[in-house]
């Protein structure tokens, strides 16, 4: 189920974008969009660019933030970091 504000008015300054938020009744189907948005890269719709963002819990995020100083270490010794996050958090 796609929001929206009711009267959105993106005004003058404004391109006419707007954010939409989507719930997804299974965890399955938001996995596959996804996962589909990845493999496309650039989603676009009438020639604007739709971007897709996980929703993380405050905890997620913090839990991440406190692993970007091993992850910046990583990268620079050109090591694959992801293993590290699975594991982890």
């Amino acid at each position: 189920r796609p929001h929206t504000p009711l009267h959105y008015n993106p005004g003058p300054k404004r391109s006419g974008d707007c954010h939409i938020i989507v719930r997804f009744l299974k965890f399955k189907a938001w996995e596959e969009v996804l996962q589909a948005a990845r493999e496309k890269g650039r989603v676009e719709r009438q020639g604007k660019q739709i971007s897709f963002f996980q929703d993380l819990s405050q905890d997620v995020i913090q839990r991440r933030k406190k692993f970007d100083g091993v992850k910046k270490r990583l990268r620079e010794k050109n090591t694959h970091q992801d293993f590290l996050l699975r594991y982890v958090i």
